[in-house]
């Protein structure tokens, strides 16, 4: 297994080898499993003999049996199940990202929508009068202030906001409380 960790450690992975023989095997998984390892490897005598471990991926409780007989194939394996776990995680994260946030362009919209969790994508004049008054009234408090660049671009359009008026900076419009003109978007929600 040395030769394992060092292959992995050089591919840029941290990793630890669980050698406590006083644990049973359902504990260790369970305990790193509860820490947030995203890959569990286990090898028995058997699949020594066979040349094989069992890969189990915490994101989707699923176990495959990948050969080791190539250990740097095994290992760039095992590289590449890991990409593949962050990118899966990152399109849910974003996927419910989009399901929790809502676009308004009025107030009383704005209300409703907030009444019902998640987030909620106004546009707002940038006052801290009507910050307050937003806050005081529905609770809901600003989480984010996209600003341009990448940041602004993604807001557009993993938000499925139309237009901008330059590269990279998020579409204006009319304020949802005050009706002033040509205002950015924010993104607000209530704490819990």
């Amino acid at each position: 297994c040395k030769p394992w960790i060092e292959g992995l450690k050089s591919r840029g992975v941290r990793c630890r080898f669980d050698h406590r023989s006083q644990c049973k095997p359902g504990f260790k998984f369970a305990e790193h499993e509860a820490q947030g390892v995203p890959i569990r490897i286990a090898i028995g005598r058997r699949d020594m003999d066979g040349q094989v471990a069992e890969v189990a991926r915490r994101d989707t409780l699923s176990k495959e049996s990948m050969p080791t007989d190539d250990a740097a194939l095994f290992l760039d394996g095992l590289v590449a199940l890991l990409d593949t776990i962050q990118a899966d995680l990152l399109a849910s994260a974003r996927s419910r990202m989009i399901e929790s946030t809502r676009k308004v362009d009025t107030y009383e919209e704005f209300k409703e929508a907030i009444e019902h969790g998640g987030f909620v994508i106004a546009h707002w004049d940038g006052t801290a009068e009507t910050e307050k008054k937003i806050k005081e009234e529905t609770k809901a408090t600003i989480r984010c202030i996209p600003l341009g660049g990448d940041l602004g671009a993604h807001f557009n359009d993993y938000l499925g906001l139309q237009g901008s008026t330059q590269e990279g900076t998020p579409s204006l419009a009319p304020c949802m409380v005050t009706g002033t003109p040509e205002v950015r978007p924010v993104l607000f929600a209530r704490s819990y």
